[in-house]
């Protein structure tokens, strides 16, 4: 829906040559020059995030869809397993607005069980290289987790076993910017005042732009675009 692991290429757009028709079938449109978010082609009547959409969310959102003015018992199991304000909505018997996330409002740390203590760190750390402390906060352990730039809804199911959120629901409403968000997070978490201790930090961490956008580079892009038009 925001484009996905494919609009990373927009990163790379000499490898997309529009002047060429690379389709062998000429029933097939010619390559575009980016990648567009689902919603910058089509009208999108709702947007169902993940990577892939957690089995629960799904099917509450198809029950939702094919239950709409039903008894609320007719359709406890949708509501149950939407955030809070889209299950009061469902529970009314009326679908949200057209163009709404099947998701929660907040970011997945509002949801999140694992203890913040706004410690400092001094390395980035990949998955394989510790074994984080189950109760504490991943991305003070030196972990990249993406959970307070990320909309909640799916439950936490990856830092629930120690991995960091990717951000394959999307931006939560209150963020304008994911990416921004996080390298403000981060650059606040460093464990030193010293600029050539915060560049070599730095150093150890490459493509910002491709972790941080890597499910909404082309919606973030578009979003971006129509802002400074504006």
């Amino acid at each position: 829906a925001f484009g996905g692991l494919p609009g990373l290429i927009n990163l790379a757009p000499e490898t997309l040559d529009a002047s060429k028709d690379t389709q062998e079938d000429p029933g097939l449109p010619n390559t575009e020059a980016v990648i567009s978010a689902l919603s910058g082609a089509v009208t999108v009547d709702y947007f169902l995030p993940g990577c892939p959409p957690t089995q629960g969310l799904l099917w509450a959102a198809l029950q939702s869809l094919l239950c709409e003015g039903e008894a609320p018992s007719r359709i406890s199991f949708a509501i149950s397993r939407l955030p809070e304000a889209m299950g009061l909505s469902v529970s009314s018997g009326l679908l949200p607005p057209s163009g709404s996330v099947f998701g929660g409002e907040k970011a997945v740390c509002a949801s999140c069980s694992r203890v913040k203590e706004e410690k400092k760190f001094s390395a980035f750390q990949r998955a394989y290289q510790i074994n984080p402390d189950s109760g504490r906060c991943l991305l003070e352990q030196g972990l990249i987790c993406q959970g307070l730039a990320t909309r909640e809804g799916c439950g936490g199911v990856c830092t629930a076993v120690g991995v960091g959120c990717r951000g394959c629901f999307g931006k939560p409403e209150a963020v304008f910017d994911p990416g921004g968000k996080m390298v403000s997070a981060i650059s606040s978490t460093f464990d030193s005042a010293d600029a050539s201790e915060i560049e070599e930090i730095s150093s150890k961490f490459v493509d910002l732009s491709g972790t941080f956008y890597r499910y909404t580079l082309p919606a973030q892009c578009a979003l971006m675009s129509a802002s400074v038009e504006e």
